[in-house]
């Protein structure tokens, strides 16, 4: 992990999603010019079998950040929970593009295609945070009686 950091990018491909945005040119940014190592759709990415598929691609492909396109954070807590090492960071592409944004137009496409820009270019600059183990001084003091 030292050398490069390897972000895989994970897009919810349902109808609604489908629908709205031009998913083979997402791709394309997130490989071409966000530099992402793999860029991956699921009909339900949000789900059991789209862990399973991440997963499976974290020991595959070696990846260190992943990057999940669907609902917003809050949506499923916990859910996508690799362990310590691995960083997730969720894009909620729904409200902040699809649902908000008028489907198949220039600017909605624009605006999804940024946010993979934005988002991966963040989870491969992130650093890991550091445990923070105080000094423990097993001294006792006792005032009074």
């Amino acid at each position: 992990m030292a050398d490069e950091i390897k972000v895989g990018v994970y897009c919810a491909a349902d109808d609604e999603i489908k629908n709205s945005l031009d998913l083979d040119a997402l791709e394309n940014v997130a490989l071409k010019e966000a530099k992402a190592a793999l860029f991956k759709t699921h009909e339900h990415i949000s789900s059991a079998e789209g862990v399973a598929l991440i997963k499976e691609d974290i020991e595959k492909e070696g990846l260190h950040r992943i990057v999940v396109m669907d609902r917003s954070p809050r949506a499923y807590p916990g859910l996508f929970d690799f362990g310590p090492e691995i960083m997730v960071d969720c894009v909620a592409l729904r409200e902040l593009v699809v649902w908000s944004h008028d489907p198949n137009d220039e600017d909605t496409q624009m605006l999804a295609e940024d946010y993979v820009r934005m988002y991966v270019a963040k989870t491969a600059k992130v650093k890991l945070p550091e445990e923070d183990k105080p000094e423990v001084v097993n001294t006792v003091l006792v005032i009074g009686g």
